[in-house]
């Protein structure tokens, strides 16, 4: 397993008092998919796992540890990190996303070429 699939099945375990870390069924569909599969994998674990006290307090537990920070990339940009609750990164990871859009069908869209847009997909995340 590669370190990111670690830490899905290590945040899952977390949120589930550690039985994440021991359910084999998991751990192997983790193993056997991508990160960003292992992890929607994963929040459908504790999804059901979790009752309406347990996503309060999984809520408030994100709420309290929330940040922002600044550091430097490897390629010498500097970079934000955010974090918190889920429901929050959420929704502002949807707000990018809408926006990016928006700058993909002003550029042309799917009526030009992907190599003949002036910005990457990244490029317009962040713009």
């Amino acid at each position: 397993m590669s370190s990111e699939q670690v830490d899905v099945i290590a945040d899952a375990a977390d949120e589930t008092d550690g039985a994440a870390a021991c359910d084999e069924e998991l751990i192997d569909t983790v193993a056997n998919t991508n990160p960003e599969q292992g992890k929607k994998k994963a929040r459908e674990y504790v999804n059901k796992r979790s009752d309406a006290d347990d996503v309060q307090k999984r809520f408030d537990r994100q709420n309290r540890r929330r940040g922002v920070y600044t550091h430097r990339l490897a390629n010498g940009n500097k970079a934000i990190t955010i974090h918190g609750p889920n429901e929050y990164i959420d929704e502002i990871e949807a707000d990018i996303h809408a926006g990016s859009d928006v700058e993909y069908r002003a550029d042309g869209g799917r009526d030009v070429a992907n190599r003949k847009h002036p910005r990457t997909r990244d490029q317009r995340n962040f713009d």
